[in-house]
């Protein structure tokens, strides 16, 4: 059984570094393959048909009633799509919102087929920005972002997704920067901006700095900035970049997975889950947190630990341990519960702390790209 896991990395691995890559030339085309079904859905073969997708979302050709696409669709990503991005060249986010009514949202099954979108470029002054802009009722699984630049001056920001209600987020990677530099409240995450309704976000992975500045309060996290009146579930994530809110005339909230959570409504359950990421926040009030920056809901810790030398104020919950107690393989024991969730970091990818087992794709990617983000210094 073990060599068949290892033979099958080893396959994943070839097939995927000579994966090919469309350079996306600003138009759109549309798709020639499939039929939007389960069994058989529209095949996105080019970087012009990824394009494509969010015209027709944008202007409603795909509505399933009311302004969200059709849920019943499904599209599937067969390259890797290089967006050519620069600030005279920019992705336009699918799904988008301008106000309360004027607005699309993605609500489709989007699978990225493990290849890499790299590329995006985003720098505008609009709200719910990210690859997906708006989503609601969307699946979205497989979609792995490399060396992304996203800017915005409005609400809402994402790697991923910028504004997510109702929505799973399955095996999802970003190693881009996220920065959100609002007038008013600045939302940043590296997978979601903002999440609402019941969402999942299982098996994904931030690299990439995630920044909020503002006039007024921010909200930064390593996987999501801000969870609002959700039943949220977030299992097997990571955050390994830098997370940081700057605002020096009022609040921040800063967490390696969460940066807020409002609403004593919100039902949040955070499992196999962990930060390496550096929490900054330079403002007048601030709460910081490894996992959440401040929660306003139900919580109930269990099996939660912190570095003993950087823990700081944690009186809400999690125990100390040192350096070497955590590198030992009874740690991950203790991690586990009886489960194969963790590993001992055999490759030195965390600094020989325990990490998740589904990093396996993770350490694909970051070979592909050339890019060990584990363990980077923070930077702009």
């Amino acid at each position: 059984m073990k060599k068949s896991f290892i033979l099958w990395i080893a396959m994943l691995t070839t097939c995927m570094a000579s994966a090919q890559v469309s350079t996306w030339d600003g138009t759109w085309e549309p798709w020639t393959h499939g039929t939007g079904t389960e069994a058989d859905p529209f095949l996105i073969e080019n970087a012009q048909q990824l394009a494509y997708l969010a015209y027709r979302v944008n202007n409603g050709l795909d509505a399933g009633g009311g302004h969200v696409s059709n849920h019943d669709l499904h599209y599937k990503l067969m390259v890797d799509v290089n967006l050519n991005g620069s600030e005279d060249f920019q992705w336009t986010p699918i799904g988008y919102w301008s106000s309360s009514t004027d607005y699309q949202c993605f609500g489709g099954y989007f699978n990225g087929n493990s290849h890499i979108v790299s590329g995006l470029y985003i720098n505008s002054a609009t709200n719910r920005v990210g690859f997906f802009g708006y989503t609601n009722g969307a699946s979205v699984e497989a979609l792995w972002l490399n060396t992304i630049n996203i800017y915005t001056a409005g609400d809402y920001i994402g790697g991923i997704i910028g504004c997510a209600n109702n929505t799973n987020i399955f095996n999802c990677y970003n190693s881009g920067n996220v920065t959100a530099n609002s007038n008013w409240n600045g939302y940043s995450g590296g997978i979601v901006g903002y999440a609402n309704g019941t969402t999942s976000i299982i098996n994904c992975y931030n690299s990439g700095n995630v920044t909020a500045n503002s006039s007024s309060n921010c909200y930064s996290g390593g996987i999501v900035g801000y969870v609002y009146s959700s039943t949220i579930t977030i299992t097997n994530c990571h955050n390994s970049g830098c997370v940081t809110a700057n605002n020096y005339s009022d609040t921040s909230f800063v967490g390696g997975i969460i940066g807020y959570s409002n609403s004593g409504n919100s039902t949040i359950a955070i499992t196999n889950c962990y930060n390496i990421g550096n929490v900054t926040a330079t403002s007048y009030y601030k709460y910081c947190g490894g996992i959440i920056g401040f929660g306003n809901s139900y919580n109930n810790t269990n099996y939660s630990y912190y570095l003993s030398t950087c823990g700081g104020n944690n009186t809400y919950g999690g125990q100390p341990m040192t350096a070497d107690a955590m590198k030992t393989t009874e740690f991950v024991d203790i991690l586990n519960y009886g489960t194969n969730v963790w590993t001992v970091d055999a490759n030195n990818v965390n600094q020989c702390y325990p990490i998740l087992s589904n990093m396996l794709y993770v350490r694909i990617i970051i070979s592909r790209s050339e890019e060990r983000r584990v363990g980077k210094e923070c930077r702009s």
